[in-house]
């Protein structure tokens, strides 16, 4: 056996004074089957959480005091007699005893406030890859072939980002960058460049049962109330809840009560999400207003006018922002848009002629 809305974030002082949850033991069994491997684990007499991965699903084992003490598993449990599974042991206490115990993980994130991000579990199996090993569009195209359902994504020097696949179909991303919670495209924007950059962040692909994707989902696209299914998030981590019961908790260095979320029920039927088009850096770039633009901020002008009646005060908003110099990202900030929706702006007013783009 080897081992191997969002809440605002506190003053960087109470962000640094947080526990952050210790990564498991993981590993593979090698030669011994899963229940070799649980008796080594019994043996030492630990209390926590033993996760085993099969090929279709993850067993759970709650341990006290070197006794297995309650068995539970998400899709398929894997066979007792096969060799060389993935697994993670998660020491922790058992605060309510053990007839009350929830098997536990850390979470992948631990150090996260969006709900979704520091509610991923770190769950056996998956796979590594380092930053600027491959490009996000040609490793979503190989998972979508393969109809993988899980999560893709990291934490690194750029921020904290995932992405949610089902049946190889990209349905749902979120990302931290500094202070600020970005979502859809402006999250794979971030996730790109991580896959991308030799300093970017090491990308983790986990398959997760459905039950776990069912629950990120609804907190990755805000589905808050209550639900048989679904998750507690709340101080130190989340519930994952299945038929109104608790199956799993997710240790995570949070401090804030967020709150309840509803799992998504069909996530079939959700829309696509399509990667930027965007070339590299362009998040980065500056543009200046026209003689055009400018005479549109005049209101003086029979330009000015006619921009009012077909585009509207939303247009000049934008302008005056253009006019300032900020690069996208920033005009994005204080515009309060996606970086999808200010692009759309940008390339219709660099149509009409009255802004062009700097460099």
């Amino acid at each position: 056996m080897s081992a191997s809305d969002t809440p605002v974030p506190p003053e960087p002082d109470a962000r640094a004074r947080r526990t952050v949850p210790s990564r498991p033991l993981r590993g593979h069994a090698g030669p011994a089957d899963a229940a070799a491997l649980l008796r080594t684990i019994l043996a030492a007499g630990n209390t926590g959480t033993l996760a085993v991965r099969g090929p279709e699903g993850v067993r759970f084992t709650l341990v006290e005091d070197g006794t297995s003490v309650a068995r539970s598993a998400m899709d398929t449990a894997p066979p007792d007699d096969v060799a060389d599974l993935p697994f993670t042991f998660h020491p922790h206490v058992l605060p309510n005893g053990a007839l009350h115990g929830v098997p536990e993980l850390p979470s992948r994130l631990p150090d996260a406030y969006h709900p979704a991000l520091q509610s991923w579990p770190d769950l056996p199996g998956g796979e590594d890859l380092p930053a600027g090993r491959v490009g996000l569009a040609d490793l979503l195209h190989d998972l979508g072939r393969h109809g993988f359902s899980g999560v893709v994504g990291g934490d690194g020097p750029f921020g904290a980002v995932m992405a949610v696949l089902e049946g190889g179909r990209l349905v749902a991303s979120v990302a931290e960058r500094e202070d600020r919670t970005l979502h859809r495209g402006d999250a794979l924007r971030l996730l790109t460049r991580h896959a991308a950059e030799q300093d970017g962040c090491m990308m983790t692909i986990t398959p997760l049962p459905a039950l776990l994707r069912r629950g990120l989902l609804g907190m990755a696209i805000d589905l808050r109330g209550d639900a048989p299914d679904g998750a507690r998030v709340g101080e130190s981590g989340a519930v994952i809840l299945q038929g109104g019961v608790p199956v799993l908790r997710v240790a995570s260095a949070s401090r804030e009560r967020i709150g309840r979320f509803r799992a998504v029920s069909d996530p079939a039927k959700l829309p696509v999400l399509a990667l930027p088009e965007d070339p590299p850096g362009w998040e980065n770039r500056t543009y200046h207003l026209t003689l055009r633009g400018r005479d549109v901020l005049d209101p003086m002008t029979e330009l000015s006018m006619r921009f009012d009646a077909e585009i509207g005060a939303s247009g000049k908003r934008i302008l005056k922002v253009v006019r300032e110099g900020h690069p996208v990202a920033a005009m994005a900030e204080v515009l309060d848009l996606e970086l999808d929706q200010l692009g759309a702006w940008l390339r219709r007013l660099e149509a009409e002629g009255l802004i062009r783009g700097n460099g």
